[in-house]
C-alpha cells in the first residue's frame, strides 16, 4: 500500500488523496487523445498542481464526454481543505467581518423598482392569504438539528423541553400553540425547568469550499419551535397556490436544466448571499401585514458569536439554518421572476427551489437587472444563459446537477479535511470516496482509480461489500463487484434462510432512545400529519389573530390554576 503512518500509528490522507487524484487524472485523460497531447502541450507538472490543472479552455470543447473528463479534473480539489491552505481561524475572521459589515450597511430599492414591488406583493398576498394563528399552530413542532446552547449531539426532543430559551414574545406564541395541543401540554407541563431569555440569534460558521466558510444561525429552541412551524405553514400554502412541489422540485430542476442545455430556452440563475439578502424592508415591500407581525417574532434583532457575545444588529429576514427560511425564499424568488416575465409577455417555465431559479432565457438580464435594484446580488459564476459567454452557452447547473448539451456532466467532488485521522474514519473515508466516485463514473472508466483504493483499503482491513443502501460510509456498493475482480479476500452479503447478512462500518453514534412524553407528542404530531395538508385557506373566524393572543408571559392558566416558570437571565438579556 502506499499511503504511511506517522509515528502514532495513524494514517495521513493528504498524501492518499493526492496520489488518488493522479490516478483519476491519468485514467481520464492522459491517455485519450486529442486530450492527451493537449496535456503535453500543457505540461506534466501541472498534475501536482491541486487548484489549476486544467488549461481554461476546455469550456469550448464540443463533446461532452470530453467535457465531463476535464470539467471532474478541474474540480476535484474544490472542496477539499489541505493542511496549507488558508487557516480555518483566518476564514472565519473574514467570514464575521463581511457578515457584520453585511448586516450594518443600509439597503436602497432603486425608484424605479417600487412599481414592481407592489406587483410582486399583490402577487404574494395571492398565494399566502391570511394568517390564521390556530393553522399554524398545527404545523409547529421541535426539530432535530443543533439550537442555541444545544449541540446536535444532546438535540433531543425531551433535552429541548427541559431548558427553553427564546425572546418573551416567543414565548408568549409558545404558550398560545401549547393551549392548543393537549399531548404538548401535557409533555412540557412537568418536563419544563427553566425559561432562559435570549435577544439574540447565536451565530456560526461551517466549511463552504478550501476558500471559504458560510455562516448559519442557531435559533433559540423556542424560536426554533416556531421557525419550523412558519416555514411548514409557508410551504403548504406555496404549494398549494402554485406549481413548485418542494418534495419533487429539486429533481424536476434537474430535468429542465438538462433540456435548457440542449434547447437553450431556459436560464438558470443562482444567487448570491440570497438568505442574508432578505431584510426588513423587503418584508414591509413583499408580505402581508400579517405575516409580517409573525415573522418580527419568530426573527431576532440582532446577532451574537462565540463565548465573548460580540455581535452587532441583524437586518437580515432570515438566516440559513432557520425553518421558514427556505419556503420563504422560495416564494419570494418565484414571485419575482413571475412579475418579470408577466412585464415581459413571456410565457414559459417559472420555477425556484430556494435560490435556484429556472425561467424563460430571455427573461434571464431582465430579472438579473430587477434582483439587482432590490439590493440582491447575482453568482455570475454559477448563472448561465444563451447570451452569455460563448463558452458556457450550453451550460446548465441547478439543484446539484450539471448538464452540458442535455448530458448529465456532474462531476465527483468530494468533501474531507486533509487531517491525521484514525484507522476507522480513513477506512470510512475510503468508502466515500468509492462509492461516491462509482455514482458519477463507470468502474471501467476509472480502472486505476478503483483498483488505487481497494488496494488502500486492503492494507487495514478486510473489504467488505453491501448492498447499495448502505450509508456510503458504511461499506463499498455490492454493485462493483459485477466489474472487479479484487485478488485478496472480500467479505460479501450472504444469505441464509432467507436473511442477508454482511459486515459495515458503523460510526454514526446517535443511538439514544426515550419513551417519555415529549418523544410520544412528536410521533403523534407525525402520525397525523396527512390531515393537516387539507388545511388550508380557514374562514375569517376560525381562528384568533395574532393581536388577540392573550398569554400570560412566564405563566399561564392550567384548569383554573397558574403555573409559573423560574427564569433564567443570560449575560446580555435585557
Amino acid at each position: 500500500m502506499v499511503s504511511h503512518k506517522n509515528h502514532r500509528g495513524r494514517k495521513k490522507t493528504d498524501h492518499d488523496l493526492e496520489k488518488l487524484y493522479n490516478e483519476i487524472f491519468k485514467s481520464l485523460v492522459f491517455d485519450i487523445t486529442p486530450e492527451g497531447s493537449r496535456l503535453r502541450e500543457f505540461g506534466l507538472s501541472k498534475i501536482c498542481d491541486r487548484r489549476t490543472v486544467c488549461p481554461t479552455g476546455y469550456h469550448g470543447i464540443g463533446d461532452p464526454a470530453a467535457f465531463k473528463r476535464w470539467y471532474q479534473i478541474d474540480t476535484f480539489h474544490k472542496r477539499l481543505i489541505f493542511g496549507d491552505d488558508i487557516p480555518e481561524e483566518k476564514l472565519t475572521e473574514e467570514c464575521l467581518k463581511d457578515f457584520s459589515e453585511f448586516q450594518s450597511k443600509s439597503l436602497f430599492i432603486q425608484p424605479s423598482a417600487r412599481p414592481f414591488c407592489k406587483k410582486v406583493k399583490a402577487l404574494v398576498g395571492e398565494i399566502l392569504g391570511e394568517f390564521d394563528l390556530h393553522e399554524f399552530s398545527l404545523w409547529c413542532g421541535f426539530g432535530k438539528k443543533a439550537a442555541r446552547n444545544l449541540p446536535r449531539a444532546k438535540s433531543y426532543i425531551d433535552v429541548r423541553v427541559e431548558h427553553l430559551n427564546g425572546t418573551e414574545d416567543q414565548l408568549a406564541l409558545f404558550n398560545y400553540v401549547r393551549s392548543e395541543d393537549i399531548h404538548l401540554l401535557r409533555a412540557t407541563r412537568k418536563g419544563i425547568k427553566t425559561f432562559e431569555r435570549v435577544n439574540t440569534v447565536q451565530i456560526e460558521t461551517v466549511p463552504k469550499s478550501h476558500k471559504a466558510v458560510r455562516v448559519i444561525g442557531l435559533d433559540s429552541t423556542v424560536g426554533g419551535f416556531l421557525s419550523k412551524g412558519l416555514g411548514n405553514y409557508i410551504r403548504h400554502r406555496v404549494e398549494a397556490g402554485t406549481p413548485i412541489n418542494l418534495a419533487i422540485q429539486q429533481d424536476r430542476h434537474k430535468q429542465w436544466a438538462a433540456k435548457g442545455s440542449a434547447d437553450g430556452q431556459s436560464a438558470t440563475i443562482d444567487m448570491s448571499k440570497a438568505s442574508d439578502s432578505f431584510t426588513m424592508q423587503h418584508l414591509v415591500e413583499f408580505l402581508p401585514e400579517s405575516w409580517q407581525e409573525v415573522l418580527r417574532i419568530v426573527r431576532m434583532d440582532a446577532w451574537s458569536h462565540g463565548a465573548t457575545q460580540t455581535g452587532g444588529t441583524l437586518s437580515s429576514l432570515m438566516l440559513m439554518g432557520s425553518g421558514h427560511t427556505f419556503p420563504l425564499q422560495t416564494l419570494l424568488f418565484w414571485a419575482l421572476a413571475k412579475v418579470t416575465c408577466n412585464e415581459l409577455s413571456l410565457r414559459g417555465l417559472v420555477s425556484v427551489y430556494g435560490d435556484d431559479i429556472i425561467l424563460p432565457n430571455r427573461a434571464a438580464e431582465p430579472f438579473m437587472a430587477f434582483a439587482r435594484s432590490l439590493g440582491f446580488t447575482v453568482n455570475s459564476d454559477k448563472s448561465f444563459w444563451s447570451s452569455c459567454h460563448c463558452h458556457v452557452v450550453k451550460f446548465r447547473e441547478s439543484c446539484g446537477g450539471d448538464y452540458y448539451r442535455g448530458f448529465d456532466v456532474r462531476p465527483y467532488q468530494p468533501e474531507c479535511q486533509m487531517k491525521k485521522v484514525p484507522k476507522t474514519q480513513y477506512i470510512a473515508e475510503c468508502h466515500k470516496l468509492l462509492n461516491g466516485l462509482q455514482e458519477r463514473w463507470h468502474p471501467t472508466e476509472i480502472p486505476r482509480t478503483v483498483d488505487y483504493i481497494l488496494e488502500c483499503l486492503n492494507g487495514v482491513c478486510t473489504v467488505s461489500f453491501g448492498p447499495n443502501t448502505e450509508p456510503e460510509t458504511a461499506c463499498v456498493r455490492i454493485s462493483l463487484l459485477d466489474w472487479v475482480s479484487p485478488t485478496f479476500p472480500i467479505n460479501v452479503p450472504r444469505v441464509k434462510d432467507g436473511i442477508t447478512t454482511f459486515k459495515a462500518l458503523r460510526i454514526d453514534g446517535r443511538r439514544r432512545r426515550n419513551n417519555g412524553r415529549a418523544p410520544y407528542w412528536d410521533w403523534l404530531r407525525r402520525s397525523n400529519g396527512m390531515r393537516f395538508k387539507g388545511y388550508h385557506r380557514p374562514g375569517k373566524d376560525s381562528g384568533p389573530a395574532l393581536s388577540r393572543v392573550g398569554s400570560v408571559f412566564g405563566s399561564e392558566m392550567v384548569r383554573g390554576r397558574k403555573i409559573r416558570y423560574k427564569w433564567v437571565d443570560t449575560p446580555g438579556a435585557k
